[in-house]
């Protein structure tokens, strides 16, 4: 177990999580704000192998794990703190569409912020977020600092930044 939060367990991804995965990466609903694009089934499998490869890589920072309902052990999604281009703690999360509108999203962004603080020990985490992307603009909002607004010429959007720093962890 990675962490766990009230009703969610965050653990690693493993291969009996395939069903769940690629439903959440062949959803353009879900991956509107991130890929913008829908998985096949042998693209979602390549890229839950990769993620499960890196559990094992010394000094790993592209961190992706599995979101689990506590009561029923259901998978709903993924959160993730990986290292991005610009050398940054950036924090992600991907809940399943059934599972949207029931407070996850926000659930797993607090314990993902106090793990990666008390357990990493990382000192700042980063979030960005499309303008249009209501539901993830709201956890930032609730969980981190505004920063900045931007043209994000990658996927032609509007992009908030949040940020987080170790003292204002609380």
């Amino acid at each position: 177990m990675v962490f766990e939060t009230r009703r969610l367990l965050i653990r690693e991804l493993i291969k009996d999580d395939q069903p769940g995965f690629y439903d959440l990466h062949r959803n353009m609903n879900v991956m509107r704000f991130t890929s913008g694009k829908v998985q096949t089934y042998a693209e979602s499998m390549d890229e839950l192998n990769h993620v499960i490869s890196t559990y094992s890589r010394p000094g790993n920072t592209f961190r992706v794990w599995a979101v689990i309902l506590r009561n029923s052990l259901e998978f709903i999604g993924t959160t993730a703190i990986i290292l991005n281009k610009e050398n940054e703690n950036e924090i992600g999360y991907r809940i399943r569409e059934k599972h949207w509108g029931k407070g996850y999203g926000r659930e797993v962004a607090e314990g993902l912020i106090s793990y990666a603080f008390d357990k990493l020990g990382l000192d700042n985490l980063y979030g960005v977020a499309d303008v249009k992307n209501v539901a993830s603009i709201r956890i930032l909002e609730k969980t981190m600092d505004f920063e900045d607004e931007f043209y994000n010429p990658e996927y032609d959007c509007i992009d908030r930044a949040y940020r987080r720093g170790r003292m204002n962890n609380g």
